[in-house]
């Protein structure tokens, strides 16, 4: 079994982050918005799996497919910080860790080939062993205008997965799972990502989701944001 570790981490702002399927105060008060979180990135999502699928008892015989599925994603935050430029002049703003973080797959099985099904959902559906912030990885910088808040959230995205390998079941005529191989399940990460977000001097807001580089303390900054 592998399992999932996390620790909350704390960061500081800064002057100047198919198989082979504030430095200058923070304001008193800020915006209050509700959490952005990213769409699914793809729509295969079973809660199960299926055991009516026709197969042909006298070709499929020994055909024994891998059957793999998402069953849910969601972000997981890992932590925030915030800044107000209180100053008559635009501020570049920048996240760095200061703690490190990790998300590890946690999965089970009742077979012996994790191996090759973990070869299967990692480039099928991105889900990776690790995904860690590190202490200095940075994001952003982000230009902060006069009177204007920035908030950063961060963490990771994260999937349940299900799978296992068919046979034809030589009485019924349907794909069923094959005993010899298991069924796998378990949920792991995949993409560390930030949502950044803006609320003007005259309380107008906006966010935005932006995906990091890396699964791993690269200190990559993010790909977009809030900027863009």
């Amino acid at each position: 079994m592998l399992k999932m570790k996390s620790r909350t981490f704390v960061a500081a702002a800064m002057v100047a982050a198919s198989l082979l399927p504030s430095a200058l105060p923070l304001a008193a008060t800020t915006a209050a918005a509700t959490p952005l979180t990213q769409t699914p990135d793809q729509d295969e999502h079973h809660a199960g799996f299926v055991n009516t699928d026709k197969c042909n008892p006298e070709t499929d015989a020994n055909y024994h497919p891998w059957e793999q599925w998402v069953t849910d994603e969601w972000d997981r935050y890992n932590g925030t910080n915030s800044f107000t430029n209180r100053s008559d002049r635009p501020i570049e703003y920048t996240l760095e860790v200061t703690e490190g973080v990790n998300e590890s797959v946690k999965a089970m099985s009742s077979g012996n080939m994790w191996d090759i099904f973990f070869h299967g959902v990692k480039s099928r559906y991105g889900i990776v062993r690790v995904s860690e912030w590190a202490v200095g990885d940075k994001l952003g910088p982000v230009t902060v205008n006069p009177g204007e808040t920035v908030r950063a959230d961060y963490g990771v995205h994260m999937k349940s997965f299900i799978g296992r390998v068919r046979t034809c079941d030589p009485k019924s005529g349907t794909w069923r799972g094959e005993p010899y191989f298991g069924e796998y399940n378990g949920k792991g990460p995949s993409t560390r990502f930030v949502v950044w977000h803006k609320t003007t001097k005259e309380g107008k807001h906006r966010q935005q989701w932006a995906p990091v580089s890396g699964n791993s303390g690269d200190g990559g900054p993010a790909s977009a944001s809030i900027n863009d």
